[in-house]
């Protein structure tokens, strides 16, 4: 779902929706407007139909505050990005870090005993949003 988030919030379509906040747009109107197959549009949209991003009424997707929030607050960008870029890495071994009672993933980011020993090289989109 995070993920799904992320897309809708990239791909632009958040702010697509939240342009049209007086009618909403239906799935149709999204797809002529974003260029990504419909089949994938439908999982987007209703991700985020399914954490609160929109709203549904008549067939027309309208951005709730949360959605708004999502696309336009700069502490959630940074926040996201640093999440996708940094955290979903080590996330892949999470079963393995709750089994072995020990951060597992953070072999993801090199040879450290803590997350915030690597903190000064973390990969750049992280380093530029503020680490």
């Amino acid at each position: 779902m995070f993920q799904a988030c992320r897309i809708l919030r990239n791909a632009g379509i958040l702010e697509l929706i939240q342009k049209s906040h007086s009618t909403g747009m239906t799935l149709n109107e999204v797809v002529s407007k974003i260029n990504l197959p419909l089949s994938g549009l439908k999982v987007l949209l209703e991700s985020g139909l399914g954490v609160g991003l929109f709203c549904l009424r008549d067939g027309r997707y309208k951005l709730t505050k949360l959605g708004y929030f999502m696309f336009r607050d700069p502490m959630t960008r940074l926040d996201v990005d640093f999440v996708h870029d940094i955290c979903d890495r080590g996330l892949v071994d999470l079963d393995k870090s709750i089994q072995d009672h020990r951060p597992v993933g953070l072999r993801s980011l090199g040879n450290r005993e803590t997350f915030y020993e690597g903190l000064s090289s973390v990969p750049s989109p992280a380093r530029l949003a503020g680490v």
